[in-house]
This record gives C-alpha cells, sequence and structure tokens, in this order.
C-alpha cells in the first residue's frame, strides 16, 4: 500500500479523532478507579466520536485497503467496549441485519421497561412494521407474559403525536392477534402505561429504553446528530453499566411524574 497524501489531507480531522477518541476511550476504561458515571460517560462519548470518525474515513476512502484497515480499527473499539461489558454500538437494522439485529437489541426484556420518547421508525426500517406476526411473538408476546412485566411509555407530543398514535394502533394490533390465536397474556392492558408530555418536541429529545435484558440492566440509546430525523440514527448506543441504568431510570421516573396523570393516555379504545 503507498502512502496517499491527498486522502491523508483529506482525512485529517477525522483521523486524529479516531487515534486520539480511541486511545482516550481505552484508558479511561481500563485505568478509570472504580465505577464513577461521569468518567464513564465521557469515555463512552469518546469511543463513539472515534468509532464513527472512522467509518466516515472508510466511506470517504476509494482504496479497498485504506477501507479495510480503517474499518478495523472501529471494530477494535467496537470489540473492547462490548467485552467491557459497559457499551456496544448497534447498527439501525436499516444498514444492519434487519429483523435479526432488530431482535438482538430489543428482544429479550423482562420485568420493567421504560421507553422514553419513542419513534417506532426502526421497527419500519427493519422490516418488523410488515411482519407483525413476528414482531408480537418474539418480541411482545415473550415481554408480557412474564408475570413481572409492566412497561411505562412516555411520549413527547409538541411537534405531533404521530409518533403515540403508531404505537397505539400496535397495541391494538397486538391485542386482537392474541385474541385471534388464543394466546393469554394475563392483564395485558394494565401491564401498559402511557403518559405524554405536550410541551416538549420529540425532536429535541432522544430515543432511550431502558429495562433488564438477559439478566442485566441495560440502556438502548439513540445516537443522532442534532435536529436530524427522529428515531432514525445511524447507530444506537448499547449499555449495560448499572450506573448508567440507574441515572436513566432516574431521569425517566421524574419526567414520568411530570406529566402526572393528566397526561395518562388510554391507548385501548
Amino acid at each position: 500500500m503507498t502512502f496517499d497524501r491527498a486522502f491523508f489531507l483529506k482525512n485529517l480531522f477525522p483521523i486524529i479523532n479516531v487515534i486520539l477518541c480511541g486511545g482516550f476511550s481505552i484508558i479511561t476504561l481500563v485505568y478509570a478507579p472504580g465505577d464513577p458515571v461521569m468518567t464513564r460517560l465521557i469515555s463512552v462519548v469518546a469511543a463513539m466520536i472515534g468509532f464513527l470518525s472512522a467509518g466516515q474515513i472508510a466511506r470517504s476512502s476509494e482504496f479497498g485497503e485504506e477501507k479495510k484497515i480503517l474499518e478495523g480499527v472501529g471494530a477494535k473499539i467496537d470489540r473492547l467496549l462490548y467485552l467491557k461489558g459497559d457499551l456496544h454500538l448497534a447498527k439501525n437494522p436499516k444498514v444492519g441485519a434487519g429483523a435479526d439485529e432488530y431482535l438482538l437489541v430489543w428482544g429479550s426484556f423482562s420485568g420493567a421497561y421504560r421507553a422514553y420518547n419513542p419513534a417506532y421508525r426502526v421497527e419500519r426500517a427493519a422490516g418488523m412494521a410488515e411482519n407483525r406476526q413476528r414482531l408480537f411473538e418474539q418480541v411482545f408476546i415473550p415481554r408480557y407474559q412474564q408475570k413481572d412485566a409492566c412497561a411505562y411509555y412516555l411520549f413527547m407530543t409538541k411537534d405531533g403525536d404521530e409518533n403515540l398514535q403508531y404505537f397505539k394502533t400496535l397495541m391494538q394490533d397486538l391485542d386482537g392477534y392474541c385474541r385471534r390465536k388464543k394466546v393469554e397474556i394475563p392483564d395485558l392492558q394494565s401491564k401498559i402505561k402511557v403518559r405524554k408530555l405536550g410541551h416538549k418536541p420529540a425532536l429535541s429529545h432522544p430515543e432511550m429504553y431502558i429495562g433488564t435484558q438477559h439478566e442485566k440492566p441495560t440502556v438502548v440509546y439513540e445516537l443522532r446528530e442534532p435536529q436530524a430525523e427522529h428515531g432514525n440514527p445511524t447507530y444506537y448506543g448499547v449499555v449495560c453499566n448499572p450506573s448508567f441504568y440507574e441515572v436513566c431510570t432516574k431521569e425517566f421516573d421524574r419526567e414520568w411524574e411530570e406529566a402526572g396523570t393528566g397526561g395518562d393516555v388510554d391507548i385501548w379504545s
């Protein structure tokens, strides 16, 4: 492989990002004492920037060898964070493995589940909206058949209630599907609680899912640029860190109480 000066100068800033952010995240994750939340969050953000920068360079490269090497840098950062057990990056299924990738990220949740500002564009991008039988049988039915299952959905509706109305239709379809197939989900309607915050726009807040997945506290977090389309990022962060989970849960509960009973939404009628 020969050195290409034009390629190097064109991608100088992303290359520096990869080196600095990747190195900083590795050092912070490995040597940070204890498990302070802010230290971990800083390292997570740095790693995400480095990972995305590596992807940007790879996409701009016209040379196969450079592309292969730079994609490897991003993969190594991703693997390191995954092995640390705290975080990995999941591609939006529209650019990933479709329905199978969706199930890896959003399947197998148990117990209490909190959905903050959900958009449901990822279901449509992954083909799960059209294949609702699979969505019901592999995500919602196993989740809500559990005795201790409960879910809290909090929507931001200042800029419209399209996401809320989509969810309402989805849950009514789930209820109808279970009745037709004689699938028992005890107390389904009482297990799912929905509120809205009418003074907050969805576009200005991230999409986030908080729960227990494979017996680990897990937060799935939308990573998107400001003012980009809500619910349609290139990547989601999947964080399995008890401290981060606790912070996100407390913030969700605070906003849930802010919505109050006046924000309750009946999705079944």
